[in-house]
């Protein structure tokens, strides 16, 4: 089974493209058909890499402001399983789903946390103690009742990452994330990393294309609990 997406890179977070791709390749069961974007001030240049092994140039015009717009647009037109968008210095991921609609980031924290406790290969000493999961002020209450539901302790910060950082080290949160996009990580020095959390992230989308479920309908049980 394969997984179809489309990454967005501007600025110096182009040049973590081999990073990105070399990562994803690693994410289990799972092969990936990769549509690579990389906006300038003055165009962005679509490179696709068919299936990692071939590539095929194409250039399109666009605008910085316009990404979430143009990655929507390659995703409905090519029947992509997700798009993911990074900012200049790709510390912030976003994505949307396989209709092309924007997935608001702070619903991603307990995908993010999930997919984080996975990676986990150190028991707590205390089993009773819950893990705890930084969320910003501005976090819908469904992300931080799923939080709970999956076992995890929320713990509310104020916005930004001169809070959100000395915080979960403070505590000892195992990540987080804020409605900006920004997902913070114990094992990244409680740093914030866009492609830590999109390879996260898309590791979770895997898993649930080869349960037949897509993007959108992964995140329903989510999103679906309340207008916000």
């Amino acid at each position: 089974m394969m997984l179809s997406i489309v990454v967005a890179f501007g600025g110096i977070g182009m040049e973590d493209e081999k990073s990105l791709i070399k990562t994803i390749l690693l994410i289990p069961t799972m092969l990936f058909c990769v549509i690579m974007l990389f906006w300038t001030r003055h165009e962005i240049r679509v490179d696709f890499i068919g299936d990692i092994r071939q590539r095929n140039l194409s250039f399109i015009r666009g605008s910085l402001a316009n990404k979430e717009k143009q990655i929507a647009k390659v995703v409905r037109e090519k029947g992509l399983d997700c798009g993911v968008v990074f900012d200049g210095d790709a510390d912030r991921a976003m994505f949307v789903d396989e209709r092309g609609e924007f997935v608001q980031p702070d619903y991603l924290i307990p995908i993010v946390a999930r997919a984080t406790r996975a990676t986990q290969t150190l028991k707590p000493s205390n089993p009773q103690v819950l893990l705890r999961i930084i969320h910003d002020v501005r976090t819908s209450r469904g992300a931080i009742e799923t939080l709970r539901e999956d076992g995890f302790e929320p713990e509310m910060v104020p916005v930004g990452h001169a809070f959100a950082k000395p915080i979960l080290r403070k505590i000892g949160a195992l990540c987080g994330g804020e409605l900006a996009g920004h997902y913070y990580f114990s094992e990244f020095f409680g740093c914030d990393s866009g492609l830590l959390a999109a390879t996260r992230i898309l590791g979770e989308i895997a898993k649930a294309k080869q349960a037949g479920k897509t993007f959108s309908e992964m995140m329903k049980p989510i999103v679906s609990r309340y207008a916000n």
